[in-house]
């Protein structure tokens, strides 16, 4: 896999049936640093790896963009989202530039899901302005566009916040009820 995590799934129920073999398979990816099984709002099962444990705090950054994809469906489930092809104009007006450019109205879910909206990243060199503004969606929506939306991916956090924000901002999901 050239260095990169898998991610791992387990049901909740298959995880408690097997949590020593399941949590020693885990332990083979080297940049788990730990794992915990939730079922019913009680830990079924928990393990840290490599000096780590489940009750520490870690940084986790791409897992939040299964979490949002995630919640995105459900939200479509529910009918919150008209489809992945629904721009992001409507659903993020108070986040949009006043002037935009024309082609940020053409942004859609899935374009955010795909990481083809076309914004410059907020990533690598850009990070530490996007982390420090006060308004994280806002930032990046004012971002010049640097490609036309579902043209070529570019890695970004953008989809998984602007989507939460979404999300939060419609009243659609309560991402603990739905976990």
């Amino acid at each position: 896999m050239g260095g990169l995590a898998a991610p791992m799934i387990w049901t909740a129920r298959r995880a408690a049936a097997l949590p020593g073999p399941v949590l020693d398979a885990a332990g083979d990816h080297p940049q788990l640093r730990a794992i915990a099984v939730w079922s019913g709002g009680a830990e079924i099962a928990a393990r840290g790896y490599r000096n780590w444990t489940p009750d520490e705090p870690t940084n986790i950054k791409s897992a939040s963009k299964s979490v949002v994809s995630a919640l995105v469906g459900m939200a479509l489930a529910r009918g919150v989202f008209s489809g992945t092809d629904q721009p992001i104009a409507g659903i993020l007006a108070p986040e949009m530039p006043a002037n935009p450019d024309p082609l940020l109205k053409q942004v859609t879910i899935g374009n955010l899901l795909s990481m083809q909206a076309g914004l410059e990243r907020q990533s690598g060199a850009a990070y530490g302005q996007w982390v420090s503004s006060p308004n994280w969606v806002r930032r990046a929506l004012a971002a010049p566009m640097v490609d036309r939306p579902g043209e070529d991916a570019v890695f970004d956090r953008l989809d998984a916040f602007a989507l939460g924000d979404a999300d939060a901002g419609l009243g659609a999901l309560d991402a603990a009820a739905c976990a």
